[in-house]
């Protein structure tokens, strides 16, 4: 078995996922998974963008590792873009986000406010923010 399909493997049992999972996750059968794994299947490169495309369980794949072995298992994100990753998990629409419907309802209750209501709420959720940093600083 090629260094790459190990990988592959120690990836995803790194990752807690079942064959299973990890098909869904990259789009293939599990069946797929388990040629992989078994050095039957390559590892291509479509299956490590989209491994990497996305985050599992708030990891980032790092597909250098992938690749060649070197590096960690996963990346270190800048804190902006791993906050652009929980934001846009807590926007995905589905049946395991109870998120969704309650941000959905935040917005659209803005939209019924009148342009002085807005910026009222705007302008408290600021001094928020600032009164958190201060406290944060001290």
């Amino acid at each position: 078995m090629e260094d790459i399909n190990k990988r592959f493997r120690q990836l995803r049992e790194e990752c807690g996922k079942t064959q299973e999972e990890w098909a869904s996750i990259i789009g293939i059968a599990r069946a797929g998974i388990s040629l992989i794994e078994s050095g039957q299947r390559n590892v291509t490169e479509k299956h490590i963008k989209l491994l990497c495309a996305q985050h599992i369980d708030g990891k980032f794949v790092n597909g250098e590792y992938l690749r060649t072995g070197e590096g960690s298992m996963f990346r270190e994100l800048p804190e902006e873009e791993e906050t652009a990753s929980i934001v846009s998990d807590l926007l995905e629409e589905g049946k395991n986000n109870p998120f969704y419907e309650i941000i959905l309802e935040i917005m659209n209750t803005y939209q019924e406010l009148s342009p002085k209501s807005q910026e009222v709420l705007r302008n408290a959720s600021a001094k928020l923010l600032e009164n958190l940093q201060k406290k944060k600083e001290d």
